[in-house]
């Protein structure tokens, strides 16, 4: 028969074994993360005659409306200023390691002393990102709106053209880094290069980013869902606490029994 000291020295125990691997669990699930990658594009072309030394480099902001939210490396004060150069693209990847809506703008930054025959797009994207728990762990879902639309594209995508002074004839040259070609007879000239990204995260079709106070979609291209700010943590760890309990009700009920 088991006294009452070692009745309650049992249940110590079993309450302390189950602490502890609610501990050693824990830390795993903290340490979960996912990244999130927003692709932009920069479309640019020229025409007529070109001055040997044009610049074809242009600068962008990414800014976190909230300075504290997660931004790509190399960010400063919730700013983040990166160049693309003629024709190119790349992705801002950032790491998430919580749950919840966070939102950005992007814009390209015009000079003050613009170059005389070149436009720059001035369009502004707004950039959504929803972080949320599923059975797997987080997932991130990426919606990019232009000038306050409400419709999501594909990419943030900007659009620079040079128009030269008129000659009398000229070439046709088209080509990027990695190799040139030109033909006589035309005057317009596009050149490419390409930046490399990381690589992408979920990026959905054309639908209707989140706004403050709606339930953004599920999954990565599921219905629509809010993003969960309750725990949906992998079950694991309610099975390890119901099982610990269960154990501790066994080792009493045998105990109250054997005293009978």
């Amino acid at each position: 028969m088991l006294s009452g000291r070692k009745l309650k020295r049992g249940l110590a125990m079993t309450a302390a074994l189950a602490f502890s691997w609610l501990l050693c669990i824990t830390p795993v699930m903290a340490a979960d993360t996912v990244t999130a990658a927003i692709p932009v594009s920069q479309v640019y072309s020229e025409k007529n005659k070109i001055p040997s030394d044009l610049n074809r480099t242009f600068n962008y902001l990414f800014k976190a409306d909230n300075s504290t939210d997660s931004m790509p490396s190399d960010s400063s004060g919730g700013s983040y200023n990166f160049s693309l150069s003629s024709t190119a693209s790349t992705k801002l990847s950032i790491n998430y390691s919580k749950t919840g809506v966070y939102t950005y703008s992007l814009k390209q930054i015009i000079p003050d002393k613009k170059i005389s025959g070149m436009t720059y797009d001035d369009r502004i994207y707004k950039i959504t990102v929803s972080v949320k728990k599923s059975s797997s762990g987080l997932i991130a879902e990426v919606y990019i709106n232009e000038n306050g639309s409400s419709y999501k594209k594909d990419e943030a995508k900007f659009e620079n053209k040079y128009v030269g002074k008129k000659s009398s004839g000229g070439k046709k040259h088209s080509g990027g880094d990695n190799g040139n070609s030109s033909s006589d007879g035309g005057t317009t000239t596009s050149y490419s290069t390409s930046a490399t990204g990381t690589s992408d995260s979920g990026v959905l079709g054309d639908r209707e980013a989140p706004e403050s106070g709606d339930e953004p979609d599920s999954g990565v291209l599921g219905d629509k869902e809010g993003p969960n700010t309750g725990d949906a943590a992998r079950p694991f760890v309610w099975i390890g606490v119901m099982a610990a309990s269960a154990l501790a009700m066994i080792f009493i009920l045998l105990g109250l029994k054997k005293q009978r």
